[in-house]
C-alpha cells in the first residue's frame, strides 16, 4: 500500500524533466532520488539532520538542507512544483506555510500534501 501511495503522489506531478522541484519534507529522499531519476533538478528540505544525512546517500545529486519549512531561504519562483507526502503540518490549516507557495513559479503544479 506504501508504494501505491508513493507512486500517486510522485505521478500526480506528471512529467517533471528539467523541472525544478522542491521536495518538502524529503526525510531520507526516497521521493528525491526518485525525482532525480525522472530528470528533475530537485532540492529536498526537511528538519532532521539524521534524516538528512541518509538523503545524502540516496541522492548526493540533490539540494539539500535542513530547515523548518518557515525558514526557507528560497526566492519566490524558484520551483516548478512542490512535493509535500506524509508531513506533519505544524500551521492552521488550511492557512499555508509563510513560505513555501510563493517559493513556486506562478504557473507552478498544485502541492500534493497528507493531512
Amino acid at each position: 500500500m506504501f508504494q501505491e501511495a508513493e507512486a500517486y503522489h510522485l505521478d500526480a506531478l506528471g512529467d517533471v524533466a528539467g523541472r525544478c522541484v522542491l521536495d518538502y519534507g524529503c526525510g531520507a529522499g526516497g521521493a528525491t532520488a526518485h525525482l532525480l531519476s525522472r530528470g528533475a533538478r530537485v532540492t529536498g528540505f526537511d528538519i532532521s539532520v539524521a534524516r538528512l544525512l541518509e538523503a545524502r546517500q540516496r541522492a548526493p545529486q540533490a539540494g539539500l538542507l535542513s530547515c523548518a519549512a518557515e525558514m526557507l531561504p528560497f526566492p519566490d519562483g524558484a520551483f516548478d512544483a512542490v512535493l509535500g507526502k506524509q508531513i506533519r503540518i505544524t500551521w492552521t490549516w488550511p492557512s499555508p506555510s509563510p513560505r513555501s507557495p510563493v517559493c513556486c513559479a506562478p504557473a507552478a503544479e498544485p502541492c500534493s500534501w497528507s493531512r
